[in-house]
């Protein structure tokens, strides 16, 4: 099965929000925007911008090329 570079983007950032032991609305909380918001990025990381992807990446404890190394 081919996984598209977005989805394992999503399933790398999903599993730091795990290790975090954080919801959505603790990871909203920290970045100060609502868990709507970060739902959104969560499922779709194409749409949010570098530096957003920055901050949730600090936000989880994980930095940017841990992330983007897994794709």
């Amino acid at each position: 099965t081919i996984i598209s570079r977005s989805e394992r983007v999503r399933n790398a950032l999903r599993s730091a929000q795990a290790a975090q032991g954080m919801t959505q609305s603790d990871v909203a909380k920290r970045m100060k925007v609502s868990q709507t918001q970060v739902s959104r990025w969560l499922s779709s990381p194409d749409n949010m911008t570098l530096g957003t992807f920055r901050v949730l990446c600090k936000v989880l404890g994980v930095s940017p090329s841990e992330i983007i190394s897994i794709t």
